[in-house]
C-alpha cells in the first residue's frame, strides 16, 4: 500500500464527498464521517510508516523503473542496468542510438550478414536467415529506444536524485505525468514538513464532521441557505471534504505547479461555504477570494519564470529546482523575483480587515475550525515549502530583511486585531495573521531552529485556532450577544467551557515552544539584523497579551449583577475541541520533541544548515 498511500490520502475525501452527495440526507454525515475517518487512519499510518518506507532514490530504482522493465519484457540484468544509467544520465542522440544498437547486437548481426553474403556460391537460405536476424536486432534496438522514451515520459524526477545536503530522503513518493510537454507531474511525497500538517488536517476535519448536525431537507433552495441548525448541511459537508482534499494535495505536492494550483483552488470551497449563506457574506467572500486569486496568479507567474529560465530537466519538480538553486545554476535575480512573488502572494492571503472576519462568521459553526485551519495553512505553507528551497541565495540576501519586515507587520497587525476584536471570528482571523507573521520570521531567519519553529507554529497555532472556534461560538451563544463583551464572568456558570477556552487562547497566543524556537532562531540568525529578532519577541508578547485579555474577562466577575445561568460544556463542543487542544498542548508545551524529531531533519534540508545544540542551528 505504501506506493499509493499519498494519492489515496488525497482521493479519499473526494470519494467521501461524492458518497455524501449520492447518499440519502440521513446518511450524508455518516458517509462523510466514514471517509474522513479512513483519511485520518491513513494519515496516521503514513506518519508511522514513513521513516521505514522506501526513500525517493530506492523507489525509483526498485519501483517505476523495475515495473517499466517488466512491462517491456527486459529481463537481462546487464541490459536493465544500462537502461537505468541512460534514464538517469542521458547521452546525445547519436551516441545513445549507437549504444542501444550495440546492446541489441545490431553490429554483430550485420557483420554475420556480410560474411554470409560473401560466400560463393551464394547460400540463399543462410542469407535469408541472416537478414531476418538483422531485422530482429534492429527491431530490438527500436524497442529499447521506445522503452527508454516511455520510462523518461513516465518519470517526473530523475532516478539518481539526492535529497539535499542532510541526506534525508522523500518518503512514500508517487509521481505520474500530468502535462508532459510542460514538465508538470502529479508528484507527491512525504517528509517532516508536510506529514504532521497532513495528519492535523485529517484530525481537524474528522472532529468537525463528528460535531456537525444531521442534515434535513432545506426549507429554501440552495444547499447552504439554512434557516435552522441542521438544514442545508449537505452542501457544507461536501465543501469541507473538498477543502480537505485540496489542503492535502497542497501539502504533499512535490511539483511547484501542482502545489500552486491546489493552493489557488482552496478558494473555491471556501467561497462555497461562505457565499451560499446570503448576499452580504457573498460580497465579503468575493473580496477575500479575489485578493487571494490575484496573489496565486502572481505566484504562478513567478514560478513559471523561474522554471523556464532555470531549465532543469525535471521541469517543475521542487526537489530538482532546489538542487539546481543550491548548485548555483539559478541566477540570483531570478530567485529574487520568484521570492518577491511568493511574498506578495502570501501578503494577499493574510486575513486582515473586516472582510475575512465577516466571511468566517458566515461559515457554519461546526465548520469554522476547518475554515480557520485552511486559511492559516494556505497562507503560510507555500512560502515555507518553496521560499528557502527554490530561492536560497535571495532568502539569505537582499530579501531576507523585507521578508522579516512583512512577518513583523503581520505579527503586530494580528496582535492589534485581537486586541480590538469585537467578534470571535475577528479574534480568530487576527490570530491567524499573527501566526503567519511568525512563520514569515522563521523562514526569513534561514536557520534550522527557526524553520522548525515555523512548522510547529503552523501545527500548534492551527490546532488551537480550530479548537477555539466552536468554544468561542458556544460562549457567544450562551451570552446571548454577537460580540465578545458578553462573555465576561461566564467562567463561573460554565467552568469547563471557560477552562478549555482559556487553554485554547493561551496556546493561540503563542505561549508555546514554537514561538520560542522562532524568536530564538531569529535572534541568533546571523542573516537578519538583531532588531528583527527583538521585534519578533515584542510582537509575540503583544499577541500573547491580547489573548490573555479575553482569558481575564472570562474569569472576572460580570460588570453588573450575577452572571447568567447557562449550560456548561456540551458534548459536540467537547468532541470538536478537546482532542485538538490536547494535541496542541502535547506538541507545543508538554513534549515538543514529538514533532521536532520529524520536523528538524526536513528543516535542516530546507535551510541547508545542520542543526546545532544552540539556537543558531
Amino acid at each position: 500500500m505504501a506506493h499509493v498511500a499519498l494519492p489515496l490520502l488525497v482521493l479519499l475525501p473526494l470519494l467521501a464527498a461524492a458518497a455524501a452527495l449520492a447518499a440519502p440526507p440521513a446518511w450524508t454525515r455518516r458517509a462523510a464521517l466514514a471517509g474522513a475517518g479512513l483519511t485520518f487512519l491513513l494519515a496516521a499510518w503514513a506518519c508511522v510508516a514513513a521513516p521505514h518506507a522506501l526513500d525517493l532514490r530506492a523507489w525509483f530504482e526498485r519501483g517505476p523503473l523495475a515495473r517499466g522493465f517488466d512491462r517491456a519484457g527486459v529481463d537481462d540484468p546487464l541490459l536493465r542496468e544500462a537502461l537505468r544509467d541512460l534514464v538517469g544520465a542521458p547521452l546525445p542522440p547519436d551516441e545513445e542510438a549507437a549504444l542501444l544498437a550495440r546492446l541489441a547486437h545490431v553490429d554483430a548481426a550485420r557483420a554475420t550478414l556480410g560474411w554470409v553474403e560473401g560466400i560463393s556460391p551464394p547460400d540463399l537460405p543462410r542469407v535469408e536467415v541472416a537478414r531476418a536476424a538483422v531485422r530482429h536486432a534492429e527491431a530490438e534496438a527500436a524497442g529499447l529506444q521506445a522503452v527508454l522514451s516511455r520510462l523518461r515520459a513516465d518519470l517526473a524526477l530523475e532516478a539518481r536524485l539526492a535529497y539535499g545536503r542532510s541526506g534525508e530522503r522523500v518518503r512514500l513518493p508517487w509521481t505520474r505525468p500530468w502535462l508532459p510537454p510542460l514538465g508538470v507531474a502529479w508528484a507527491l511525497g512525504a517528509d517532516g514538513l508536510n506529514l504532521p500538517l497532513a495528519l492535523a488536517t485529517a484530525l481537524v476535519v474528522l472532529l468537525a464532521l463528528a460535531a456537525a448536525p444531521d442534515p434535513r431537507p432545506a426549507a429554501r433552495p440552495g444547499p447552504l441557505r439554512a434557516a435552522g441548525p441542521g438544514e442545508g448541511t449537505r452542501g457544507a459537508v461536501v465543501a469541507v471534504l473538498a477543502l480537505e482534499a485540496l489542503v492535502l494535495a497542497m501539502l504533499l505536492a512535490l511539483d511547484v505547479a501542482l502545489l500552486l494550483v491546489a493552493w489557488a483552488l482552496l478558494l473555491v470551497p471556501t467561497y462555497v461555504l461562505v457565499a451560499a449563506r446570503g448576499h452580504a457574506p457573498a460580497r465579503a467572500a468575493l473580496r477575500v477570494v479575489g485578493l487571494g486569486a490575484a496573489g496565486a496568479l502572481v505566484a504562478l507567474v513567478g514560478a513559471g519564470a523561474l522554471v523556464t529560465r532555470a531549465g532543469t530537466p525535471g521541469g517543475w519538480s521542487v526537489l530538482l529546482l532546489h538542487e539546481a538553486a543550491r548548485a548555483g545554476e539559478v541566477p540570483l535575480a531570478l530567485q529574487e523575483w520568484f521570492l518577491l512573488a511568493l511574498l506578495v502572494a502570501t501578503a494577499c492571503r493574510l486575513p486582515l480587515g473586516r472582510a475575512p472576519g465577516e466571511a468566517l462568521a458566515a461559515v457554519p459553526g461546526w465548520a469554522q475550525g476547518v475554515a480557520v485551519w485552511a486559511v492559516l495553512v494556505g497562507a503560510a505553507y507555500p512560502l515555507l515549502r518553496l521560499g528557502l528551497a527554490l530561492a536560497p541565495e535571495a532568502a539569505l540576501g537582499r530579501l531576507a530583511a523585507p521578508a522579516a519586515l512583512l512577518g513583523l507587520v503581520a505579527l503586530v497587525a494580528g496582535g492589534v486585531a485581537v486586541l480590538r476584536a469585537a467578534a470571535p471570528t475577528a479574534l480568530l482571523t487576527g490570530a491567524v495573521s499573527g501566526h503567519v507573521g511568525l512563520v514569515l520570521v522563521g523562514v526569513a531567519a534561514a536557520r534550522t531552529t527557526a524553520a522548525s519553529g515555523a512548522v510547529l507554529t503552523l501545527l500548534v497555532g492551527g490546532l488551537a485556532a480550530a479548537a477555539l472556534a466552536p468554544l468561542l461560538r458556544g460562549l457567544v451563544d450562551r451570552a446571548g450577544r454577537p460580540d465578545l463583551e458578553g462573555v465576561r464572568g461566564l467562567g463561573r456558570p460554565a467552568p469547563r467551557l471557560a477552562a478549555l477556552a482559556a487553554l485554547g487562547l493561551a496556546l493561540l497566543g503563542g505561549l508555546t515552544a514554537a514561538t520560542a524556537l522562532v524568536v530564538g532562531g531569529a535572534l541568533a540568525s546571523g542573516v537578519l539584523p538583531r532588531a528583527a529578532g527583538v521585534g519578533a519577541l515584542l510582537g509575540a508578547a503583544l499577541l500573547a497579551a491580547a489573548h490573555l485579555r479575553l482569558v481575564h474577562a472570562l474569569v472576572s466577575p460580570p460588570a453588573a449583577g450575577e452572571p447568567p445561568r447557562v449550560p456548561d460544556l456540551g458534548d459536540a463542543e467537547a468532541l470538536a475541541s478537546l482532542p485538538l487542544l490536547v494535541a496542541a498542548a502535547l506538541v507545543g508545551v508538554v513534549t515538543p520533541t514529538l514533532a521536532l524529531d520529524l520536523v528538524a531533519p526536513a528543516a535542516e534540508w530546507l535551510t541547508g544548515v545542520a542543526a546545532t545544540p544552540g539556537l543558531g542551528g
